[in-house]
């Protein structure tokens, strides 16, 4: 089940009003909800991106999505967050769901009412069908946004293989499937503090073996007559400043000189972990970083503050809980200590806006911490990797930083491989006169590259 959030524009147009710095124009929400690709749309043709190829118009054969089932059977349903913005609610009728796998994290078996989703995260959940075809073949999943302004609906289909002529009719939703299948209130943390992992023989590092901790704030700012979402008052993507890199780090690291873009170690931890230089987070392997993601509310909006599913590249970390407030291992301690539950290795989690907001924090003031939430990291393979907010506006508006790990043990790369991939345009690519270069491995070690400082 790909969850996925359609827009009546092309994506250059949506990205251009969000980093206009002039005239900034903001995306809105979706038109509908899709599910594998399929939804019905409120379409309208006079509403229709001028930029869309000539000759597009409104269809009206769209319809929901069809799983098609058999009685006596159990089902694994793995439902993917593939959204532009939309955090999803979905729950589906007469029938029990059964959680058991987080971003590729086996569970302890968690029944649940329903299953909250993000952009980036994935979840499977088991659905046992009963032994004898049901009266009624048909039922309905109802699916919602949540954390948003303005709720969108969705709906997809699940129906029994049957010889009955008589089927739903998948060009309408039904007007009463909200009072049908009811779908609660979001809800802070959702069943978070409830899934243990599957696999008892790991466990996340104590809290003695972490290195160091890093803390990310998050915070929607005015800059340049346009919004933005820093991090910790710095903003690496998003606009153009000095600090936005114009070639890939990697490329820089290998292909600048021997003393630009490696990492100024005693600077950043003078920095709260952040290099003043380069303006990326350094970590050397073997560390064990804490890195507490912290919400604060901002000075728009009279302390405007949104949840946010935040990623990372590279690795998977342990969820180790997520609070309301400012942060404290203090929290952390209680939070856990109430927690039916146990943290697991994940890639994605949500951080929340604040306590008992469905949407913007009204009842913060600007400058307050909202959400929080404590990610520790094993630092064990090198490279850039990106962290950043799932939700694709958010990152284009700024909300995404680097880990730079382990920058002294990347590998060294032959000349031919640096004039093949890493140059743009490169001999990788291919061109009218000859077919792209294919390389599956290479030798080592050739080229030498710079240390850290």
């Amino acid at each position: 089940m790909l969850l996925s959030d359609g827009y009546h524009a092309l994506e250059h147009k949506i990205i251009s009003g969000l980093d206009n710095t002039s005239s900034w124009t903001w995306i809105g929400e979706p038109r509908s909800l899709l599910v594998n690709g399929h939804a019905l749309s409120m379409c309208n043709s006079s509403t229709l991106d001028t930029n869309l190829p000539s000759g597009t118009r409104c269809s009206t054969s769209c319809g929901w999505e069809t799983f098609r089932v058999r009685p006596g059977r159990k089902y694994r349903l793995r439902v993917i967050g593939a959204t532009t913005l939309s955090q999803m609610s979905l729950k589906l009728e007469g029938h029990n769901m059964t959680l058991f796998e987080a971003d590729g994290t086996y569970l302890d078996p968690l029944p649940i009412e329903n299953l909250e989703i993000a952009a980036g995260q994935r979840y499977s959940v088991l659905i046992v069908t009963p032994d004898v075809i049901p009266e009624k073949s048909s039922f309905w999943f109802n699916i919602k946004t949540i954390w948003r302004p303005v709720t969108t609906y969705g709906a997809a289909v699940w129906t029994y293989d049957t010889n009955d002529s008589t089927s739903v009719d998948k060009t309408t939703r039904p007007v009463d499937l909200n009072v049908k299948v009811a779908l609660p209130n979001e809800t802070f943390g959702w069943v978070g503090c409830d899934m243990s992992p599957f696999d008892k023989t790991k466990n996340p590092p104590s809290q003695d073996q972490v290195t160091r901790k890093i803390t990310l704030i998050g915070e929607q700012v005015v800059k340049q007559k346009s919004y933005r979402w820093d991090i910790s008052n710095t903003m690496l993507f998003g606009e153009t400043s000095s600090s936005n890199p114009q070639v890939p780090f990697l490329v820089q690291y290998y292909m600048a000189p021997e003393d630009r873009c490696t990492p100024y170690y005693a600077a950043a931890l003078a920095n709260g972990g952040l290099d003043p230089v380069n303006h990326f987070y350094p970590a050397k392997l073997g560390e064990i970083l804490d890195v507490v993601v912290q919400n604060y509310a901002g000075p728009t909006d009279q302390g405007f503050i949104e949840a946010h599913p935040w990623h990372f590249h590279g690795a998977k970390y342990w969820d180790m809980g997520a609070g309301t407030g400012n942060f404290s291992y203090e929290a952390l301690e209680e939070i856990q200590g109430s927690a039916a539950g146990s943290p697991i290795p994940r890639d994605t989690s949500i951080v929340y806006g604040g306590p008992g907001a469905s949407y913007t924090g009204a009842n913060i003031t600007s400058g307050s911490p909202g959400g929080w939430r404590l990610f520790r990291l094993s630092i064990t393979d090198p490279g850039a990797w990106v962290v950043h907010c799932h939700l694709l506006p958010h990152m284009i508006m700024g909300m995404q930083t680097m880990l730079f790990a382990g920058a002294e043990n990347l590998p060294a790369l032959p000349p031919s491989f640096v004039e093949e991939f890493l140059t743009f345009n490169g001999a990788a690519v291919g061109n009218s006169t000859y077919e792209p270069m294919h390389r599956s491995y290479f030798e080592l070690p050739v080229v030498a590259h710079g240390q850290g400082k």
